[in-house]
């Protein structure tokens, strides 16, 4: 499914959450992990962050790199990395599990990731407009 008609049949538009992650990500004053983030630790994190916000579960995949996180959200791949948002069903590989974040360690700092959070809900505010329509108690 192209990304247009994507669009048009669910009326949320996962470009939002990929601009305020890429904002929230350049406005914190440190790394998000520490230290020195690998790329299977940040995938985590965000995952982690889009399970904490939107729901679903997370997966992990083995691919020749290592590890890679992703979500699935009310039967959507949720792939950060990838440019696309496609339906579970086309794509899940039987190899790929869930993730319970019980069994899985976090390789990142609560008070990091408590950072990132709030960053990238201001982020996300700020990117679908809500920040002018309500304000917090």
């Amino acid at each position: 499914m192209n990304r247009k008609a994507h669009r048009t049949a669910n009326l949320f538009d996962w470009t939002f959450v990929r601009d305020a992650l890429k904002r929230a990500m350049s406005s914190g004053t440190k790394q998000v992990l520490s230290p020195g983030p690998t790329k299977e630790s940040l995938d985590l994190e965000i995952s982690v962050l889009i399970n904490d916000i939107f729901g679903g579960e997370i997966l992990e995949a083995r691919n020749n790199k290592g590890r890679h996180f992703y979500n699935r959200v009310n039967g959507e791949c949720i792939d950060i990395d990838e440019e696309e948002i496609y339906n579970s069903s086309d794509v899940i590989n039987v190899a790929d599990i869930p993730v319970s974040r019980s069994d899985k360690p976090l390789d990142f700092k609560r008070e990091e990731y408590s950072d990132f959070f709030l960053r990238f809900i201001r982020a996300f505010e700020e990117t679908v407009g809500l920040e002018d329509n309500y304000q917090t108690a």
